[in-house]
C-alpha cells in the first residue's frame, strides 16, 4: 500500500527544499549550514583545542583523526588516551572507531556486512562512552610515532606491537592507578555526568 501510495503521488507532492545548494554534496552542505546556524549554542567542550594542548600536539591529533580505511579496522571502538606534554601537563582524549557497514538491518552476523575500507576515526577532548576498550598512555614526543603506527596497521601483530608501546593493559600493574587517574579527571571535567567506567568490554589483546 505504501509503495503504491508513493508511486501514484501527484507530482506537486514533491517540492524543492528551499535550500539553494551550491554543491552536489548535499548532506555535507546541509550539516555545514546547520553548524553555522546553531553556532551560538553549540558546545565546544569536546573540541581538540579545548584540551589546552600545544599546537604541534593538536596538529598530530588531527592527523590521527584523519586516518581512515582498513588500517583503522584493527582498532577497538573506544580508546581513552592520556597525553603528557613536555611541561608534565596531562591532556585526555577519546578516540572513536567508526565502522563501515553495507547495511545495519541485523544485530547478528554483522561481519558479513563490514566495509573496513570505509572505517574512520573521531578524536575528541575528554571522555565519550562508558565502555572503554583500551587505554593509551604516551608523551608528546611519542605522539607522531603513535600516529605513524596507527596509519600503518596491517595486522593484529601490528596492533599488538602498538599496545606494547603505548597500551595500558588490564594485566599491567599500572592499570588501576591509571583508571583512578581517569576517573579523577572525568569528575573534574564533567562533575554532573561523571560516573564509573564499565570495563566489561575492555580488551587485553
Amino acid at each position: 500500500i505504501i509503495q503504491k501510495y508513493v508511486k501514484e503521488m501527484p507530482g506537486d507532492a514533491f517540492f524543492p527544499t528551499g535550500i539553494d545548494y551550491q554543491t552536489t554534496d548535499y548532506k555535507l552542505e546541509l550539516y555545514q549550514q546547520l553548524q553555522q546556524y546553531l553556532s551560538p549554542v553549540i558546545p565546544h567542550n569536546y573540541d581538540l583545542s579545548a584540551s589546552g594542548a600545544g599546537e604541534a600536539d593538536l596538529l598530530a591529533l588531527e592527523r590521527l583523526g584523519d586516518i581512515s580505511g582498513k588500517a583503522t579496522s584493527f582498532l577497538p571502538e573506544v580508546v581513552f588516551i592520556r597525553l603528557t606534554d613536555s611541561e608534565a601537563s596531562e591532556h585526555f582524549y577519546t578516540l572513536i572507531h567508526n565502522r563501515g557497514f553495507s547495511n545495519v538491518t541485523s544485530l547478528f552476523s554483522d561481519k558479513k556486512y563490514r566495509l573496513p575500507d570505509e572505517d574512520n576515526l573521531t578524536i575528541v577532548t575528554g571522555f565519550v562512552g562508558s565502555y572503554p576498550n583500551v587505554f593509551w598512555d604516551l608523551q608528546s614526543d611519542e605522539l607522531n610515532d603513535l600516529v605513524r603506527r596507527v596509519g600503518m596497521l596491517a595486522s593484529e601483530a601490528d596492533y599488538k606491537d602498538l599496545l606494547d608501546h603505548y597500551g595500558v593493559r588490564r594485566t599491567s600493574d599500572q592499570f588501576w592507578a591509571f583508571s583512578d587517574r581517569l576517573h579523577d579527571e572525568y569528575r573534574k571535567m564533567t562533575a554532573v555526568d561523571a560516573g564509573l567506567f564499565d570495563y566489561s568490554r575492555f580488551e587485553n589483546r
